[in-house]
């Protein structure tokens, strides 16, 4: 019977169509009061060519599907006790089934309705509605939309279909109920015992940095350690941004022994206490933990440079045995291999500048920017500064989420006293049902937090061109309109009608976080 399922699956892999497919580590950053003290953050894995017939039965993809996401997380929700689930490629990023719906600024409420709508097309089978409405608990929300909370790094591997329906009839014959463990079966070990299935002994622990738990980084590290050394898997790495709003923002990912070391809670008990420990725990870092995720995506950063790196290496080897013997300081010789290696830096080159851009590129936004800021504010689009910077969490407490009628994203705000609507998606917020003063607002509030944030939290160069272009459209449509300050009859002198209000305690708690982070 076994082998009647294994001749199965190989030849509906066969008729997909796919020669090859990828597998993918997904590295997500730490967040919350967990990733606040550990910075380990989440792990998950990937298949290109391996889709669902429910969300724990697996089978190899037809043409034209986007592959799926598993997952092993501590409870997905009352008496589930499944080891993993699994989700299409999509919505577990964007929380959303298709390019047209991704929403451009989410915040908690959005959020909320994103993975009720995904709950009941996703798991519903598996986690039932609340009787009370409320979102039902369990960690099922994390497998929807894990943009809307954080910043993740996808490290992509070649494959081929055998060794997908070799996983396919792994997975769907054995039982999903291994309990979760943080120190012997966690998210990391899950991946990793995946990975070295497909790749032996490609992953493994950091004992030295991690105290012998597996953790997300150290997977990382050690598989790109092991990619690196073998081009002809093709291996690269993709970014994908956390979405705008006023979510907090994602935490790095961070070893033990890193962590000992960064921050506060940690570094400062250590001084006053046990000072020796500072030197171990920088050994054993910068000899063996050192790993920077976004340094890593910077340099493999796309399967194009992945393709030239690996057409680069042939080049070279076919003319290192067309001249053997040769002591010429231009070993690749001057015919047409070497016209193509320079070639090649070329199309690397032009591949990192539509990815990242340069200094004098942002600069030059930068400058682009700031009159058009300022002009906002003299026009009442915002009272002053502080309330752009503002902007995005007062947008949350003035509005309310909904769906239009073909499923898109708005919101109803009250905006000084007269109701709008906002659309939030690139399908709608050009749209006649969407205010484009309000629409104006948010795209100039995110190209603003693109220029002067944090250089890892920018999306890619290309992504921020089609936002400042964007930008521009509203703003042309703007112009035809009276300014905000000439036809405001609302006494009320900001955006925000009602503060939100923090207690004492709730203070206290933002303060400890910032000063020991």
């Amino acid at each position: 019977m076994l082998k009647k399922m294994a001749l199965l699956v190989l030849v509906i892999g066969w008729f997909s169509g796919r020669a090859y497919a990828d597998v993918s580590l997904l590295l997500h950053e730490a967040i919350g009061g967990s990733g606040e003290f550990t910075a380990g953050g989440h792990s998950a894995i990937y298949f290109s060519n391996i889709c669902l017939e429910g969300p724990t039965e697996l089978r190899m993809c037809r043409p034209g599907e986007q592959g799926i996401v598993m997952a092993a997380y501590p409870g997905f929700g009352a008496d589930k006790p499944y080891e993993w689930l699994a989700i299409p490629w999509f919505p577990y990023l964007y929380g959303v089934a298709q390019t047209g719906e991704v929403p451009l600024y989410v915040n908690g409420e959005i959020r909320t309705l994103l993975r009720s709508n995904g709950r009941r097309q996703y798991f519903n089978d598996i986690v039932p509605a609340d009787p009370n409405g409320a979102l039902p608990i369990g960690r099922w929300q994390e497998m929807i939309g894990t943009l809307l909370n954080r910043d993740v790094y996808v490290f992509t591997l070649k494959t081929d279909w055998k060794e997908d329906a070799a996983l396919v009839e792994e997975y769907n014959s054995r039982a999903n109920k291994r309990p979760f463990n943080v120190l012997y079966h966690n998210c990391a070990d899950f991946v990793r015992e995946v990975l070295n299935a497909y790749f032996p002994q490609a992953t493994h622990r950091d004992v030295l940095n991690d105290f012998t738990i597996t953790t997300p980084k150290a997977l990382a590290h050690s598989l790109t350690h092991y990619a690196t050394k073998r081009p002809e898997r093709l291996f690269y790495i993709t970014k994908y941004s956390q979405y705008p709003g006023p979510i907090r923002r994602s935490l790095d990912n961070r070893n033990f022994s890193e962590k000992a070391l960064t921050s506060k809670k940690y570094l400062v008990p250590q001084i006053v206490f046990k000072p020796i420990l500072i030197p171990i725990f920088a050994t054993a870092y910068f000899a063996t933990g050192h790993f920077n995720p976004q340094r890593a995506y910077e340099r493999y950063a796309s399967l194009t440079i992945a393709q030239l790196e690996l057409e680069a290496i042939q080049l070279r080897q076919q003319s290192v045995a067309s001249q053997p013997y040769s002591n010429s300081l231009a070993p690749y010789g001057t015919d047409s291999r070497a016209a193509r290696l320079m070639e090649i830096e070329r199309e690397k080159a032009a591949e990192r500048l539509r990815l990242f851009g340069t200094k004098p590129d942002w600069a030059h936004y930068k400058t682009a920017f700031e009159p058009l800021l300022r002009q906002a504010i003299a026009q009442g689009y915002f009272v002053d500064e502080r309330e752009v910077q503002t902007f995005f969490k007062d947008l949350e407490l003035q509005s309310e989420p909904f769906l239009d009628e073909n499923g898109l994203l708005m919101l109803r705000v009250r905006d000084y006293g007269v109701a709008r609507r906002l659309g939030l998606t690139r399908a709608n917020i050009l749209s006649p049902d969407s205010d484009p003063q309000l629409a104006y607002k948010l795209m100039l509030v995110r190209v603003r937090n693109e220029l002067y944030g944090a250089t890892k939290n920018r999306e890619t160069f290309e992504a921020f061109e089609a936002d400042w272009k964007l930008m521009q459209e509203l703003a042309t449509r703007c112009a035809a309109l009276p300014a905000p300050n000439t036809t405001r009859t609302s006494a009320q002198a900001r955006f925000l009608e009602h503060p939100e209000k923090f207690t004492f305690k709730q203070k206290m708690k933002k303060w400890l976080v910032r000063i020991t982070h």
